[in-house]
């Protein structure tokens, strides 16, 4: 070989093996930046996401105290002098409180005569019938004037001993207390509804709750919830809702109640108005509350979207640099097959890689690597050429 053939055969080998070191390090390096930022990009999301829920709770929390304290001033204003002896007097009854945080507490007041009804869903039949038997006795303590009526199909007999236990009784019951206005006050208990019970006097119960408050007829009553379709014509505007022993009040999805039977007071409310405004704070409540479950929800979408567009982002520069390598790895084999083929493996353990004098890409570094194989393909040819043309 000429030396001048042979300083082409080295430098085209020099360039093959200078190009793919550094690519190599090129790789590498991007790969250790890609991760860098990657972690830096995860951190700030999720603090990101930490603010702004925490700035939701914040928010909510100040407003549910204001609401709080404006609830339970309405509550200290409900006992007045009403005229207990009106079959449409008011009258209202604190069950236990409604806990929304450490510094949110309201009384739980249900109003029923003259204003609404109870329903309790699901609950320990024994602490349903402690919480109406007080109820009962509750507002008999305040209304003078008291008509009490208890169906119980069942005969658990936790409210009183005479209940109706017939179908057909409470049916005819039902019918005279809607069609004909009370001269006194009524209180209507129903447990375990709707057992003992057709459709049409669940329907007739249904109308009495629309329309019975006005006429001082109102209802307590107990609903299975294993039927859950039968409570759906029922009047729930004020119900309370309970699972077991853990009641929750449906009104008020965020609060959780505690209940107290031994605890049960009625009292005689001097004013639609009070029931009004503590009601209508209870529902700011739950809009508050929604509100900040909707700024959580929305954050925490925020947050997989933002973690699942950087998991597709590092994989992509994964599944780049695995071409890459494969690549490089293909071209230098071929380069190695190519100089043993002349007999040049010392070019493979003498030369030492330098890089480029320009800054390149990774692309650039691959697609300069395929130039220089080239390169070397047809130094490698010119150099056998001779070889294959010489007698043998």
């Amino acid at each position: 070989m000429s030396n001048d053939a042979d300083r082409r055969l080295e430098m085209a080998a020099a360039a093959v093996f200078t190009l793919g070191s550094y690519a190599r390090a090129r790789l590498d390096s991007l790969a250790g930046s890609a991760t860098t930022r990657a972690y830096i990009l995860r951190r700030e999301t999720e603090a990101a996401h930490t603010r702004r829920v925490a700035a939701a709770h914040a928010v909510a929390d100040t407003r549910v105290r204001d609401c709080c304290v404006r609830a339970r001033a309405a509550v200290e204003k409900r006992t007045g002098g009403s005229d207990a002896s009106s079959p449409v007097a008011g009258c209202s009854v604190r069950i236990g409180e409604l806990s929304f945080g450490p510094d949110s507490v309201v009384p739980l007041v249900v109003p029923l005569l003259g204003q609404g009804n109870l329903v309790v869903s699901g609950g320990a039949p024994g602490v349903v019938g402690e919480l109406f038997a007080a109820i009962v006795d509750g507002v008999r303590a305040v209304v003078r004037s008291l008509d009490v009526h208890c169906f119980d199909p069942a005969g658990r007999g936790h409210v009183r001993r005479e209940a109706h236990r017939a179908p057909g009784q409470f049916a005819d019951l039902i019918h005279v207390l809607t069609r004909a206005r009370a001269t006194s006050a009524q209180l209507l208990v129903v447990l375990d509804y709707p057992h003992g019970m057709d459709d049409d006097t669940a329907r007739a119960l249904t109308e009495l709750m629309r329309t019975g408050p006005e006429d001082g007829v109102s209802v307590v009553l107990h609903h299975d919830p294993e039927h859950r379709d039968s409570c759906a014509g029922l009047d729930f505007s004020r119900p309370l809702r309970g699972y077991g022993n853990d009641f929750v009040w449906q009104a008020c999805p965020p609060g959780r109640v505690r209940l107290d039977p031994a605890n049960v007071t009625a009292a005689a409310s001097d004013s639609r108005h009070h029931c009004l405004d503590y009601l209508s704070e209870l529902a700011e409540i739950v809009t508050i509350a929604r509100t900040r479950d909707d700024e959580i929800t929305a954050a925490d979408h925020q947050l997989q979207t933002g973690t699942a567009a950087l998991a597709r982002h590092l994989l992509e520069l994964d599944d780049r640099e695995r071409h890459h390598r494969a690549v490089i790895d293909a071209q230098e084999r071929t380069a190695h097959r190519l100089l043993l083929s002349v007999r040049r493996g010392d070019l493979i353990r003498n030369l030492e890689p330098t890089p480029p004098t320009t800054a390149l890409s990774t692309e650039e570094l691959v697609r300069a690597h395929e130039v220089a194989v080239h390169e070397l393909r047809r130094q490698v040819e010119a150099q056998s050429a001779p070889d294959r043309t010489a007698p043998a």
